[in-house]
């Protein structure tokens, strides 16, 4: 009887040892599938946020879903060789010297600047602004290119092989993963804040 009652307990003993157990694997298995589902939804969240972040540093807020490009033609060198006729029709050779070209190039990109001056910062597009402020912004910002080219053609500095030495020079200075990662954009160079906000920058990146 005393046996009997024994063997009773010791099986209830390992039916309930063995519930246990079947309970620990499930809440291991449950605890492994949340684990991943949290994994891939954090992966899937991370995916999101790089693909906005892709999309604002393409286009910018509130920007279209069509990226803005520029026509194929003219080009740079058509341009410079129109720019160069139209001055030599003229007569104005003689004035249109590195120094003075610099300078009229500066006062160009002051009226350029008047255009957004007491403005409210606007998305891409412009979407607010008139078709007669966007004309004059048209014109301001092409008389900046014209003085641009007219500059580097005087100095004879190749400006669209300067411009592509130049991307890939910044490519290297400002690796993408790097920046991406630490959520930061270089100021303008050589300005106090921007040597201020680059040196704790670089002391991070040493730690």
């Amino acid at each position: 009887m005393a046996s009997s009652a024994h063997d009773s307990i010791t099986e209830s003993s390992g039916s309930q040892t063995g519930k246990e157990h079947r309970v620990s694997e499930d809440c291991g298995l449950g605890n492994t599938i949340f684990k991943r589902k949290e994994a891939l939804h954090a992966s899937s969240t991370k995916k999101k946020e790089e693909e906005v972040d892709e999309a604002v540093v393409t286009n910018g807020f509130n920007a279209s879903p069509v990226p803005f490009r520029f026509s194929a033609n003219p080009t740079l060198e058509d341009i410079r060789s129109l720019q160069s006729a139209f001055g030599a029709e003229r007569g104005w050779g003689k004035y249109h010297q590195p120094r003075n070209l610099l300078l009229a190039l500066v006062g160009e990109v002051g009226e350029l600047a008047e255009l957004f001056q007491w403005r409210e910062e606007a998305p891409e597009g412009l979407p607010g602004w008139t078709s007669s402020e966007r004309e004059a912004l048209s014109d301001e910002l092409s008389d900046v290119l014209i003085y641009l080219v007219a500059l580097a053609n005087k100095c004879h500095v190749d400006l669209p092989s300067a411009a592509l030495r130049k991307i890939e020079k910044n490519r290297l200075k400002y690796p993408a993963k790097l920046f991406r990662e630490r959520n930061t954009c270089p100021l303008p160079h050589g300005s106090v804040f921007s040597i201020k906000v680059q040196g704790a920058f670089y002391k991070l990146l040493s730690e």
